[in-house]
């Protein structure tokens, strides 16, 4: 399985260079990696670093300015075996996705994204006719998560203060 960690944004220099903007709240999805995946072509790193919140990454065969802009807007997926063992409680957004979401009895919908802006992961949930609710993952919203179910439980009062339509 893989996972998308990133977006190369654009070439930096002529050498070959791509600045990536990174999924992972911590931006170390890609720095311990080896190797990684654009438009299904596997590419080893040479050189990655951390600057200014973006990552940039010098990859084996891209050399120049020219074959650099040719990944510009390509996402970057690595292979879920080189990821980084999460900690208790913590989840791949990959794994996120899909996972019905559930208050009390009540089925409100399916989770289609995770918006990570600000202080808190926002989820995005799709119900059966496609309208969407939105929601912040804290601790007093969210009481389980379970991927081997594909559940998210919520707590329908705590919900109802938080929740934008």
């Amino acid at each position: 399985m893989r996972l998308a960690v990133g977006k190369i944004l654009k070439p930096i220099g002529l050498k070959g260079e791509v600045k990536v903007l990174l999924n992972d709240k911590n931006n170390s999805s890609v720095l311990g990696c080896d190797e990684i995946i654009v438009s299904g072509t596997l590419y080893r790193i040479i050189r990655s670093r951390m600057s200014g919140g973006f990552g940039y990454l010098i990859l084996d065969g891209i050399d120049s300015i020219e074959r650099a802009d040719n990944l510009r807007g390509q996402i970057i997926e690595i292979d879920k075996a080189q990821a980084k063992s999460l900690d208790e409680g913590e989840f791949f957004v990959a794994d996120l996705i899909g996972c019905t979401v559930l208050s009390g009895d009540d089925r409100l919908g399916v989770l289609v994204e995770v918006l990570q802006h600000g202080a808190a992961d926002v989820f995005v949930v799709e119900d059966e006719l496609g309208g969407r609710i939105m929601f912040p993952h804290l601790s007093r919203v969210v009481i389980d998560i379970d991927i081997s179910d594909k559940t998210i439980k919520v707590d329908g009062k705590e919900l109802a203060m938080v929740v934008v339509r």
